[in-house]
């Protein structure tokens, strides 16, 4: 038998086409005949036998495994049957010895072993009859019967030795059913052949001859077959050069910077690759597998490239790289991480070198994750200029020498676009959801579109905020986050829509760590079922669940898996429930700070039992970190910075984070005889060490203590003013003399101005238990901790009542509470745990009904305006009408309440929400301060006015600067306000510059005590260079002011040019 085939390939060989006629060149004995037709033959004369036709579809073309499903038709001559002694009358039936007129699938699968090379491949197919199952009655006396499915699987393996030779091996099975009997019928074919490419490589011809050991009825014993393939890509050179290697192709453009293709020789693992020249600078070449490789590229006079490269997913693989002048010894690394430490896989990058003439060179777009070097540049420093897709801009410099850095030194970073945020919206398969409505709740609540694919990204101005999403069907889910402008990070919020329930239960889960501090990332199940994921503020809600006893658990991979329990959700009620994890041993947390207190990118060393660790904190400032137990050591190690060390205990089973906050201080000659070290050791009353105690010299603020309590720092010798603060203790302050080239130990004994509390939870056998543990106290003041795994933990609690609940694994829950009644005095609480067979989960308190009235003063009547709510859970502003009244229910905790009204300006005050259901009132009055904000300034109706020759508020300032501090913590747009001092001409310039200094200073700091971020706030004194036109005496006194004057704004909510309509 001969065969005859045509392919043809589209999309870069993705699709292809094919045809294949097959002829039968001479008859043979048809053994599993009936004994009538033993020696019959079914041929006269050489004839077609079939023709068949397909299409095939490679879903992952030339990786090592692939996939390509084929469908084909097949269509079969009819059989024609003479006896040889031509006493039987011929027969002319339907096709036996194939399927006849068919439709099949087939789902080839290959495997390249590049070590040898071999291509093995292993290609399953069926078919089924579409014709008609009847047949001739003569034929079916003689057992002659058509057959309705047929099945077959092959086996091959290609070896090419040399180019463009292959040789074949293949081993066919095939089982066909006879449709009138419903009799299986077996077959086996051995085959071997051989594959060329004679001239430029787009023709293949491939010949293979088969055997049959174990034929099916009609089958040959021994069959040949020829097959003619077009392949449409010409794999070598013009000149008859070399065809590729099997492999994956890439196909890479070498240019200049200016964009001019250039000549390149490419090496893959050191050795000369293969390739073909497309022209234009671009290069073909075979990649062995999918696993990583060292690409080298070179050009004359140019630098030398070095890259990891691998084969990605996607069917076709290119790369383009620009290769600058050389003419050095020196070497230029890229290595582009993220504020996660993340590789930056695209990043475009331009360098200059500043004692040059030359422009900047481009290097385009690289990669900055994939060890890529360039070797032979001209030594000396760099400037760079970095961009990559969603993260904000960045410069740096590096020194190029003929030796790299070594990491970490070796790090460029790119910090995300501040307050950015994305937002993926999908059901529980994946899939984007139609007519979903998302909004930003927070003081400009805002819509937000999403695109096809459930997607979109907004810019949020820093503060809290909240993304609730909900759509037809689905009930609505809602993730709070924040955004700190001292800590860049890009949060994305993935919000999973799950159907709703008629029920119309309602769940909030709060995840925090033992400390107290908000998880991020934590992912919480309800039953099997995840039900979300925390961002930033480390909490999420859905409404519309199913009432009933469910089970719910949180899993983190930082934290240990031991957070669950049962919880009883009603129809139409919400709760909120609160998990405090604990953290895997050993675990740290390293921060570094400037002097304003923003995140910075600094070098740390830590020593300890592991040895030396350095790393660099990268753009959020943080780094976590995973150590075994022992006492450790943070130095900070950055250049032109003081080598600034914490010492810090890492416990062998604590479950707490260990915190290590570090500070920028500008650098001292160590080297100086006068340099000496201060070491300040911080304690309680009881000389236990303080942890968290801020340390601040008159130099600057070198860090906070850790759990040691300890902080060194550099200094020049002299007298030092040292000043301690922490949260819980009355302020120490002292000044030393300090030696130099000595160490000076000073301890800060702190004075606690909180009851001390141990709490310890037990088993009924008196033994410690971990637990979580929910403190409620005074106003609504509400706390989540874990008690360490000896059942222990300190607290320093305020005056008053007390209530404190267990939640444990396996000791179920309890309440216990204590009267804090003397701040100096300490307490004990002891909770026995009975054993329990469900795990016990923390209830937060139930929200208060609450009711805020807003009071005209000029009417002394209700006046309609605006109610914003800032506290324990973000809320949208709220329009009251006349009425003047808002009611709702408040989560218990500290709550400020700002309300606006036209023509009374702003108003406001705090309201402590305690747990109860007594309902809560308070009355806000409007109209005694007015601020009005215009494009340029923050106006008030009540001049802040100053005395004479000095910088004293006067009485009624702090009013007035109430009202500012409220109008710039509900309106976060305001990114920057600076503070302007003015003076009278009483003074000499030298004294009114000072006092217009002092004046806005004041004001600055005030604001800062009122709760406004001090990043908003800048301070500039005019001295008496801008006067009023007022004159006279009343003229001199409205100059001694001081006006706040907008210098950014912003929408707090910026939505994406990217997000569709």
């Amino acid at each position: 038998m001969t065969t005859g085939t045509f392919n043809a390939h589209f999309l870069g060989g993705r699709l292809s086409a094919n045809a294949a006629a097959r002829f039968r060149m001479a008859s043979s004995p048809a053994a599993q005949l009936p004994a009538g037709l033993q020696s019959a033959s079914t041929f006269e004369q050489a004839q077609f036998e079939d023709l068949r036709m397909s299409t095939q579809w490679a879903l992952n073309p030339g990786r090592r495994l692939a996939f390509s499903p084929v469908a084909s038709l097949r269509v079969d001559r009819k059989t024609h049957i003479i006896a040889d002694d031509n006493a039987t009358p011929a027969l002319d039936l339907s096709p036996l010895y194939g399927l006849g007129n068919t439709i099949g699938v087939a789902l080839p699968v290959g495997y390249s072993v590049q070590a040898i090379p071999v291509h093995l491949t292993f290609d399953p197919e069926a078919a089924r009859r579409l014709s008609s199952s009847d047949t001739h009655a003569d034929a079916a006396e003689l057992g002659l019967n058509p057959f309705q499915y047929w099945a077959r699987a092959r086996a091959a393996a290609a070896w090419t030795p040399i180019n463009r030779l292959s040789i074949l091996a293949e081993a066919e099975a095939r089982v066909r059913e006879d449709a009138i009997r419903d009799q299986a019928v077996l077959g086996a074919e051995l085959r071997a052949g051989l594959r060329t490419a004679p001239t430029d490589g787009r023709w293949q011809i491939t010949a293979l001859v088969g055997h049959s050991p174990l034929k099916a009825l009609g089958s040959p014993a021994f069959r040949g077959g020829l097959a003619l393939r077009w392949t449409g890509l010409d794999t070598a050179t013009d000149d008859g050069g070399p065809t590729l290697p099997p492999g994956r192709t890439l196909r890479i453009t070498i240019r200049d910077p200016e964009g001019s293709p250039l000549p390149a020789t490419v090496s893959i693992d050191g050795k000369p690759a293969v390739t073909v020249d497309e022209g234009n600078g671009t290069l073909l070449l075979s990649v062995p597998d999918d696993k990583p490789h060292d690409l080298t590229v070179q050009s004359p006079g140019r630098a030398t490239l070095n890259q990891v490269i691998q084969a990605p997913d996607a069917p076709d693989w290119n790369l383009e790289r620009v290769l600058p002048p050389g003419g050095g010894d020196g070497v230029f690394a890229v290595r582009v991480l993220d504020a996660n430490h993340r590789g930056v896989p695209d990043v475009r990058v331009k360098y200059s070198r500043p004692d040059a003439a030359e422009p900047p060179i481009d290097l385009g777009g690289v990669c900055g994750d994939c060890g890529l070097t360039y070797s032979g540049l001209p030594e000396g420093t760099y400037d760079l200029a970095l961009q990559a897709p969603g993260l904000a801009p960045g410069t740096a410099q590096a020194t190029v020498s003929p030796e790299p850095p070594k990491a970490p030194d070796d790090i460029l970073f790119l910090a995300p676009i501040p307050g950015r945020v994305g937002i993926r919206v999908v059901d529980k398969k994946g899939r984007p959801i139609a007519d979903t409505n998302v909004q930003i709740v927070g003081s400009e609540p805002t819509m937000v579109p999403l695109d096809s694919d459930g997607e979109a990204t907004v810019k949020l101005a820093p503060g809290r905020w909240a993304i609730e999403a909900e759509a037809p069907g689905f009930g609505r889910h809602q993730v709070p986050i924040e955004i700190d402008p001292l800590r860049p990070e890009s949060p994305f919020v993935s919000m999973v829509l799950l159907p709703e329930d008629d029920d119309d239960a309602r769940l909030t889960v709060e995840v925090k760590d033992a400390e107290g501090i908000q998880v991020g990332g934590a992912t919480v199940f309800v039953g099997d079922v995840p039900f979300c994921t925390t961002n930033n503020s480390g909490s999420c809600s859905r409404d519309g669940l199913a009432a009933g006893s469910v089970s719910i658990r949180v899993e983190h991979p930082d934290f240990l898996p031991d957070a669950s329990g049962t919880i009883l959700l009603e129809p139409g009620k919400g709760q909120k429930k609160v998990f405090a994890l604990g953290w895997q041993p050993g675990a740290i947390l390293i921060q570094v700070r400037d002097q304003d207190g923003r995140a910075a990118d600094a070098k740390v060393l830590l020593e300890g039992p592991d040895g030396i660790v350095e790393f660099r904190t990268g753009p959020a400032g943080r780094q976590k970190k995973k150590l075994d137990a022992g006492t450790w050591t943070a130095i900070v190690r950055e250049s032109g910075y003081r080598a600034v060390s914490i010492p810090f205990e890492v416990k062998p089973n604590g479950n707490t984070q260990v915190p290590v906050a570090l500070s920028l201080l500008p650098e001292v000659d160590s080297s100086n005889e006068d340099a000496a070290t201060l070491r300040i050791f911080v304690v309680d009353e009881t000389d236990q060490p303080v942890q968290g105690a801020s340390v601040k010299l008159d130099v600057g603020q070198p860090g906070t203590t850790s759990n040691n309590g300890i902080l060194s720092v550099p200094i020049p010798a002299g007298l030092a003013q040292i000043a301690v603060r922490q949260e819980y203790f009355d302020p120490f302050e002292v000044e030393v003399e300090v030696e130099g080239g000595a160490v000076q130990d000073v301890e800060a004994k702190l004075k606690s101005r909180l009851g001390k509390v141990q709490i310890l939870a037990v088993d009924p056998d008196d033994k410690g238990i971990e637990a979580q543990v929910q403190l409620t106290g005074p106003g609504g003041d509400t706390r989540q901790r874990r008690l360490a795994r000896d059942g222990t933990g300190t607290y320093r609690l305020a005056s008053g009542y007390w209530e404190i609940a267990f939640a444990s694994q396996s000791n179920g829950f309890g309440v216990r509470d204590v009267d804090i009644v003397r701040e100096t005095a300490d307490y004990e609480v002891k909770w026995i745990g009975i054993r329990s067979a469900e795990p016990a989960v923390l209830t937060a308190p139930d929200r208060r009904p609450t009711s805020v009235e807003l009071w005209s003063r000029p009417a002394d009547a209700p006046t309609p305006g605006t109610v914003r709510l800032l506290g324990p859970e973000v809320l949208p502003p709220y329009t009251v009408g006349d009425s003047g009244t808002w009611t709702g229910e408040l989560r218990p905790g500290l709550w400020e309440v700002v309300a606006t009204a036209p023509s009374l300006g702003i108003g406001g005050d705090d309201l402590s929400v305690a747990a109860g259901d007594t309902p809560l009132t308070m009355r806000i009055e409007l109209g005694e301060v007015q601020v009005t904000l215009t494009d340029a300034e923050v106006n008030i109706d009540d001049t802040l006015y100053f005395g004479l020759g000095s910088a004293k508020l006067e009485g009624t300032a702090r009013t007035s600067l109430e009202a500012v501090a409220r109008t710039l913590r509900s309106n976060p747009g305001l990114r920057t306000i600076r503070i302007e001092g003015h003076a009278d001409r009483s003074g000499s310039d030298d004294r009114n510059q000072e006092l217009s200094e002092q004046r806005s200073r004041i004001v600055l700091e005030t604001l800062v005590m009122m709760g406004v971020d001090s990043y908003r706030l800048e301070s500039v004194g005019y001295g008496s260079s801008r006067p009023t036109q007022v004159a006279g005496a009343d003229g001199a006194a409205r100059n001694r002011r001081v006006v706040f004057r907008v210098l950014e704004e912003t929408d707090a909510v910026e939505l994406s040019d990217d997000n569709a309509p």
